[in-house]
């Protein structure tokens, strides 16, 4: 099917990034706009889809649900995040991939890098591992 014209207005930063951002990955301004607004779309319709297959669960008293799941704390799995929206953002456009999953992936990075420090502790006490540039943790 032959694409539509649109006009859309930008803000002069956000057209700027996104001229930087055609330059680096070789696609045109249309292409990067079309992606963006595609998984967008994509992301809602899985949301939307969640949603009616969940219509017919029971409706629960947030009592109810606080009661059963130990309190606040482990009722509610989102949370409130101090976090850049330029870094996030960028990030997510990095991957091609939402927010959400550009979150999720930034704290598994974060589990594994430590997960990987605490290896490599373990093998220097147990003095199998010569650190010859002394870069190991300590």
């Amino acid at each position: 099917m032959k694409p539509k014209q649109t006009t859309v207005y930008l803000k002069p930063d956000l057209y700027k990034a996104l001229k930087v951002r055609a330059a680096e990955t070789d696609q045109s301004l249309s292409e990067l706009v079309s992606g963006a607004v595609r998984r967008s779309l994509e992301e809602d319709a899985k949301d939307l889809a969640v949603f009616k297959q969940r219509a017919r669960e029971p409706n629960l008293a947030c009592e109810t649900v606080l009661k059963d799941r130990g309190g606040v704390d482990e009722a509610i799995r989102r949370k409130n995040l101090a976090v850049e929206p330029v870094k996030l953002k960028k990030l997510a456009v990095r991957l091609r991939v939402s927010e959400s999953e550009a979150m999720r992936r930034a704290v598994d990075l974060a589990l594994a890098r430590q997960d990987v420090a605490e290896g490599l502790r373990r093998l220097r006490q147990l003095r199998t591992l010569k650190d010859v540039y002394r870069r190991l943790p300590k």
